[in-house]
């Protein structure tokens, strides 16, 4: 992604004033954070591994930071905050000059886990960092990773893999194969819908 597609996704992105009538009154809200930073090879993204455990539709997958907002959250660009730091230990802090920038949301999107979609709205927020960040893993990670969106983009990352679903069929599924790591799912949604808008 060089200056020419980081400003035409500025110019996409939207406000939560845009995107707040999207969310369905009856659902829970919850928000991940997309952290675009700078490296040798164009702009990449944070992702983390999330730890097994039993109680998460996303057990183990590699994922965007972020959960659920919760009563204490000011709003859900606070819970993206929140979570980020909880999770990576990456503090967005304050937006000051050098300081990591919230350019915008993406389009809100429907939870889906476990071969179905889930009663919860996600609202992705799209953070630029000056440089590459120190990350420390929290309870709920067990490593991070910079995705180079440069590779996502040529192709050179896709492949397919056999999902078994909860009702026993199996169904292929699209993916990214990254050092050892497969990125699909919501992430994979989230991710694609920043480099290749629907529409």
């Amino acid at each position: 992604m060089d200056e020419q597609e980081l400003t035409a996704l500025r110019q996409r992105l939207a406000t939560w004033e845009e995107v707040a009538g999207q969310i369905p009154e009856h659902h829970s809200r919850a928000a991940v954070t997309i952290c675009l930073a700078p490296g040798a090879g164009g702009l990449s993204v944070l992702l983390m591994r999330r730890v097994e455990h039993p109680a998460d539709p996303w057990s183990g997958q590699i994922s965007l930071p972020g959960g659920r907002e919760e009563p204490g959250d000011a709003d859900l660009s606070a819970t993206a905050r929140r979570e980020t730091l909880e999770e990576v230990g990456l503090d967005l802090g304050e937006q000051g000059p050098g300081e990591p920038k919230e350019l915008g949301l993406l389009p809100p999107i429907q939870a889906h886990a476990q071969g179905g979609f889930m009663d919860t709205t996600i609202v992705p927020f799209v953070h630029l960092l000056t440089k590459q960040p120190p990350t420390a893993p929290g309870p709920e990670a067990t490593e991070t990773v910079g995705l180079p969106l440069a590779r996502v983009r040529n192709g050179e990352l896709d492949g397919r893999f056999p999902h078994v679903r909860a009702n026993g069929g199996t169904v292929q599924l699209p993916c990214w194969e990254f050092e050892g790591r497969r990125i699909w799912g919501l992430t994979f949604r989230i991710v694609t819908e920043l480099m290749h808008p629907k529409g």
